[in-house]
């Protein structure tokens, strides 16, 4: 493992290496035009999504007091409302990402393109939102923050859009090795976090990320195990419960398609994008690459 950017890079263009999949994204356009270089793109089964407690009487870490704004469908609308994704792409990630408004891209198992609308940057109408829930003078929270990029940059760039209608987040930046213990414990009022359908399955993320902490009954294994904001719809934890033994193609697909609807409509997360992935490689290395983005190494070609 090398873990600086800069030197990753540099061990790349020198020839001590010969592949490195995880170019920073403000080193790709170098790489790009480097002779002895290559660079391949695409797409990968991973969201980033802000994920919000909905499930306290009372948020932590915030100037409210007796409520939980993101309890609120219209607060979470707002939110959605006030970011710019495309500026988020665009700024932070050099254009390596794609808007979305479901947990899922179009190469998982589920996906439907006519679902896939997320609510427009909106300033106007996310403040009459967040007015109409009460909150026109808007509110504070701590929202823990992951020191790693783009995790760190996206939740700097997230701030100032969110102060537009009011709501100051206080950013908690935390490592890798501090942060998922203290969300294990469902210990966090916000975050930005990712994650994927390593089975090309929408079913895996809607069970991960979205169904009640422990199922219906509460003693489920891998049911909510990623639903940090313990987001709750017995519709939805119904919808999961089914789709996994659903035997009938059709009725599966019906099945993932309303429970991605609820996702969608109740904002159980606000996805912001999917990931664009880059594998930088020398010039004779010929890697073929698969949709989990995982490298496949006996699958590389070395040329001269």
């Amino acid at each position: 493992p090398i873990k600086s950017n800069s030197t990753r890079m540099a061990a790349l263009m020198t020839g001590a290496v010969d592949f490195v999949p995880d170019p920073a994204v403000q080193d790709r356009a170098r790489l790009v035009s480097h002779p002895a270089v290559k660079l391949i793109t695409d797409t990968e089964p991973r969201v980033i999504f802000l994920a919000l407690d909905q499930f306290r009487t009372e948020l932590q870490s915030s100037n409210v007091k007796g409520k939980n704004p993101f309890k609120d469908l219209r607060v979470r609308q707002a939110i959605a409302h006030a970011i710019d994704v495309n500026t988020l792409i665009d700024k932070v990630l050099r254009g390596y990402g794609r808007p979305t408004g479901l947990m899922i891209g179009s190469e998982v198992a589920g996906y439907a393109a006519d679902l896939d609308k997320r609510l427009p940057f909106d300033l106007a109408r996310a403040k009459k939102l967040m007015g109409e829930a009460g909150y026109a003078n808007g509110f504070t929270v701590t929202f823990d923050c992951l020191n790693q990029s783009p995790f760190l940059e996206l939740s700097q760039a997230i701030a100032p859009m969110l102060a537009a209608i009011g709501i100051e987040l206080k950013l908690n930046v935390m490592s890798f090795s501090a942060i998922f213990p203290k969300i294990d414990k469902n210990d966090t009022s916000g975050l930005v976090m990712g994650y994927g359908a390593q089975t090309m399955d929408a079913h895996s993320l809607l069970q991960v990320l979205v169904a009640t902490k422990g199922g219906r009954d509460g003693k489920t294994p891998g049911m909510g195990d990623g639903n940090y904001g313990r987001y709750s719809n017995p519709a939805l934890d119904a919808l999961v419960e089914r789709i996994a033994v659903e035997g009938d193609v059709a009725k599966r697909n019906q099945a993932l398609r309303e429970a991605l609807t609820i996702q969608r409509d109740e904002l159980a997360i606000i996805p912001l994008y999917h990931v664009k992935i880059a594998w930088a490689m020398r010039k004779h290395i010929d890697a073929p690459y698969k949709g989990n983005a995982v490298p496949v190494y006996y699958r590389f070609r070395i040329g001269d």
